[in-house]
């Protein structure tokens, strides 16, 4: 969802704007497909190269080992670690320096120290999906799994990170994040850090157009990549507690896995013909719209859910957890319902799946908020403006000081 978000962004401003891209490339011939897209969109691309871009095996191998080595002896995290190099840096700061552009803008805040070496009339910018907040709420917590001694050093690189986050945004001139949520972090220590709520434009006529030929099933929904520990904990809720429960009172109620990266054990353990694993698949419409209900029991993870926007324009309504849900600006009672206990989610869930008028009020709600609040014409040239605006303002500050006033 991160390149999905940063794709719309990119055909956003495209309009208004000239655009150079720039992303870090590890492997010979990986900007192939990355060169077409931008030549699309009309953007021009510009890539840099990773130490490691065009070397053999054993300096790859070295690469992995000095970045494992790094992130495990020192408080920076990998992230932050994989685009400190001096390659990298002198790359873009030459960019930058040789096309002199309006603005400079970076997706994520790990490059955010370099704002200090670029000029002072060219505008910093960082949409930062996430927040380090919003990592260490979840710590805090409790909903990290891992023993003692790696969540203390995870609680040392997120103080780091939290630190590093900090000096990065009060260097910027606007930070761009994706909910309410995050805006009233940032406000909270510093109001004086500029902010702009940019929600994530989609494609989503295709959602919104979408009809299942087919009869929807008594069928409750689990959609998302399970390579995390996130996803895959709130499936093991599903399949353990909220499953059971709902078939207590509808014994015939199928559930659908469909998501990238299904772990091996879940495969292996679910024996039962009614819980249908897809896997990856090209085309996810035909298999969501099998369902009812989304079930979203998600207690961890952080930013915007791209996911949740797709189900809501396909009309599925969702049952799920402020955490996995507060992002979208989700509606308890218009879109589904809140629930944060096992036994909440499976009996709204049941709610949805007897009250069919209830069901076909929610899911128009769904379409209707998906399309106001998400779709690309709806979105279309926000960001571009806050730019255009911020860069006429700092235009005219710069006028107003030369002349002495």
């Amino acid at each position: 969802m991160s390149q999905v978000r940063m794709l719309n962004q990119l055909k956003g401003l495209s309009a208004d704007h000239e655009i150079v891209f720039s992303d870090i490339l590890a492997k010979s011939g990986g900007q192939k497909q990355t060169m077409q897209t931008m030549s699309d969109l009309g953007v021009e691309y510009h890539p840099l190269l990773s130490a490691s871009y065009g070397k053999g095996r054993l300096v790859k191998a070295a690469r992995v080992l000095a970045l494992k080595l790094g992130t495990l002896l020192t408080p920076i995290s990998k992230e932050e670690f994989s685009v400190s190099s001096r390659q990298i840096k002198n790359q873009l700061l030459d960019l930058v320096g040789n096309l002199r552009p309006d603005a400079f803008l970076i997706h994520y805040w790990y490059l955010g120290f370099l704002f200090k070496q670029v000029d002072k009339d060219i505008l910093k910018i960082i949409d930062t999906h996430y927040l380090v907040e919003e990592h260490m709420e979840l710590l805090k917590a409790g909903k990290y799994a891992e023993g003692r001694i790696a969540s203390l050093h995870h609680k040392i690189q997120l103080e780091h990170s939290l630190d590093r986050q900090r000096r990065c945004f009060l260097a910027s001139d606007l930070v761009i994040v994706n909910s309410e949520k995050q805006a009233s972090l940032i406000n909270s220590w510093e109001p004086k850090v500029p902010v702009s709520v940019t929600v994530n434009g989609q494609d989503l006529g295709p959602y919104l157009s979408y009809r299942n030929e087919h009869r929807r099933e008594t069928a409750v929904l689990f959609y998302g990549s399970l390579g995390n520990q996130f996803n895959r904990r709130a499936l093991k809720r599903i399949l353990t507690s909220i499953l059971p429960m709902i078939r207590e009172s509808i014994p015939e109620c199928t559930l659908y896995i469909v998501g990238a990266n299904p772990p091996l054990e879940i495969i292996e353990n679910v024996k039962d013909e009614s819980v249908i694993v897809t896997g990856y698949v090209d085309d996810i419409k035909p298999y969501l719209t099998r369902c009812r209900v989304m079930l979203l029991p998600l207690e961890t993870g952080s930013g915007f859910r791209g996911r949740v926007v797709e189900l809501l324009a396909l009309g599925i309504p969702i049952v799920g957890t402020w955490n996995g849900l507060q992002s979208v600006g989700f509606l308890d009672g218009e879109h589904g319902f809140l629930a944060e206990t096992d036994a909440d989610t499976a009996q709204r869930a049941i709610e949805l799946l007897h009250d069919t008028k209830l069901w076909v009020r929610i899911s128009n709600n769904c379409r209707l908020f998906a399309r106001k609040a998400f779709s690309l014409e709806n979105t279309y040239g926000r960001l571009s403006a806050t730019i255009s605006a911020l860069r006429d303002s700092s235009t005219q500050n710069n006028i107003t000081e030369h002349a002495g006033f």
